[in-house]
């Protein structure tokens, strides 16, 4: 996603992403829908990227599995009650990142939207 290519609320939005998902088969019943399909890895630029990338939403589905079955216990629910009910066909999983910068050129009529680079700051205003 190009930086200004996402709104907030009609606005343009100061953050450039990737957006990657897990990869299926040209036969895959979900392949052609929003988040299904190939992905476009920058594999000249970022080496390993791809391996590293699909690994990362393999593991972080099964544990996102794992926690539902969890859930599903402590409810005194059948085991894989919230898996089978919530996340079938298969759940939607991906990996993105953001990068934030502000930009002097916005459509004119428009402001600029986006939390900015996020920061230690914050997070200390939190805890």
């Amino acid at each position: 996603m190009p930086q200004g290519g996402e709104g907030t609320h009609g606005n343009v939005d100061q953050k450039a992403g990737m957006y990657f998902g897990p990869e299926h088969p040209s036969d895959h019943p979900q392949s052609g829908l929003p988040l299904h399909g190939k992905n476009q890895f920058p594999d000249a630029t970022v080496p390993g990227m791809r391996p590293a990338v699909l690994q990362y939403i393999e593991q972080v589905t099964e544990l996102g599995k794992a926690v539902c079955d969890a859930l599903s216990l402590s409810f005194q629910l059948d085991g894989h009650f919230i898996r089978d009910k919530y996340l079938q066909p298969e759940p939607v999983a991906f990996f993105r990142t953001w990068k934030y910068a502000l930009s002097a050129e916005v459509p004119e009529g428009q402001q600029a939207w986006g939390i900015g680079e996020h920061s230690g700051e914050l997070w200390s205003l939190c805890r």
